[in-house]
């Protein structure tokens, strides 16, 4: 865990201004979403790296990750699909479920027998299968190795919360599944 002190938030906010400075960018502030605001040659910059540091296809920016669930699960699985996730998962995920059109069903925590169960009875639809990487309540994780396996098996969409593995996990801090 890092932790700022006055030094290091000194030094943080200096190295940030001159960025701004140099790219010659003169608004810094938040000036609101970018449906409100327009888009700002800052969120693509910070996608591009995003993507790249997690070696993707591309990256989009939310506020937070409460909006990032909410957002991705009331619009991307649609009706007919099937979610089913682990019941410990984090409540945004949870909320934006229930926003969802498609089914969902809760299994066991890290329990791929039950998951496997849900799966072999929903078959004919869309599945996505969503966990987190470290679980935000007890601290403990899935084994990724095996879920993939699973998702591979069944032809899954496999969605992995890493809100609580970024910046701890892997050699620069990329997270559980780039490990």
């Amino acid at each position: 865990m890092i932790i700022l002190d006055y030094r290091n938030r000194k030094l943080f906010f200096n190295a940030t201004h001159q960025y701004l400075v140099d790219s010659r960018f003169t608004q810094n502030e938040a000036t609101g979403s970018r449906l409100i605001s327009g888009n700002h040659p800052l969120y693509q910059t910070t996608e591009n790296y995003i993507a790249q540091f997690q070696q993707s296809e591309a990256a989009l920016l939310f506020n937070s990750g409460y909006d990032a669930n909410v957002g991705f699960f009331s619009s991307v699985p649609q009706k007919g699909d099937l979610i089913v996730y682990d019941e410990l998962c984090h409540a945004s995920i949870r909320d934006g479920i229930n926003l969802s059109n498609a089914k969902a069903y809760k299994f066991a925590h890290n329990d791929f027998e039950a998951l496997e169960k849900l799966i072999q009875r929903n078959q004919d639809a869309t599945i996505y299968i969503v966990t987190e990487s470290v679980f935000s309540m007890d601290g403990d994780t899935p084994n990724l190795e095996e879920l993939i396996a699973v998702s591979n098996k069944y032809n899954c969409f496999l969605v992995i919360d890493e809100a609580h593995a970024l910046g701890v996990f892997g050699d620069n801090g990329e997270g559980m599944i780039q490990m």
